[in-house]
């Protein structure tokens, strides 16, 4: 049961952390009296780029007995993590390869559209959990920290009274959970982080203009 894809680092070099679960079963069922499902063991950890599906071997484990199986973490590096998500999946393999994949889940990925003094933030997760709240963080240059500006439950969020021209810089925590209760939870996330500057795209508003004939005059005085 994957658990969390965790953005860490930004960048052309951006780390991602992974965890996972192992599937929830007595060791010694499997080791002993599943002759059909014997080991040795192995788990893939696959990726994919973007939100597609995971495709891409990115680690490999494997052991004689399931009990000695229990690695549950990985540390992957895949890319620039500021250009795109990244989805995984974690495949559970007996030693007849039959195969018990787990559903996949995406990084939190956030793009910002900027407009007049503010910018507007939407991200987008792919996962099997439930999200049900967004923290937003915005870089402070002063205290070289984060601070945070907002919460949400939903995929969007406003960020006002901005100096166009000005380059801010956001993250964004989510916070989710399975269904079921006897699973770990909360699962905290966190998206990659971007820099955007407010530019002022909304055109004026439109002059009313008036018209008044003068025959007299053999004129037109616009206003």
């Amino acid at each position: 049961i994957i658990t969390n894809v965790d953005v860490t680092s930004t960048g052309s070099g951006g780390g991602i952390d992974v965890r996972w679960l192992m599937p929830l079963a007595n060791p010694a069922d499997y080791d002993t009296t599943f002759p059909n499902n014997h080991g040795p063991y192995r788990l893939d950890l696959m990726r994919g780029t973007g939100f597609t599906t995971p495709t891409f071997t990115v680690q490999t484990f494997s052991s004689q007995y399931f009990a000695t199986l229990n690695t549950t973490s990985f540390s992957d590096s895949p890319g620039n993590t500021q250009s795109s998500p990244y989805t995984y999946r974690i495949d559970f393999y007996d030693t007849l390869s039959t195969s018990c994949p787990a559903q996949k889940a995406s990084s939190v990925f956030i793009s910002c559209t900027p407009n007049d003094n503010q910018i507007q933030l939407t991200w987008q997760p792919n996962v099997p959990w439930t999200n049900y709240q967004y923290d937003i963080y915005k870089y402070n240059a002063l205290t070289t920290g984060w601070d945070s500006i907002g919460t949400t439950a939903s995929m969007t969020f406003t960020d006002t009274g901005l100096v166009n021209g000005a380059n801010y810089c956001y993250k964004v925590k989510s916070t989710g959970a399975y269904p079921d209760t006897t699973l770990p939870a909360p699962l905290i996330n966190w998206s990659q982080e971007l820099c955007c500057s407010p530019v002022d795209l909304t055109p004026p508003c439109p002059l009313t203009l008036n018209v008044d004939s003068s025959c007299a005059l053999i004129q037109n005085v616009l206003t």
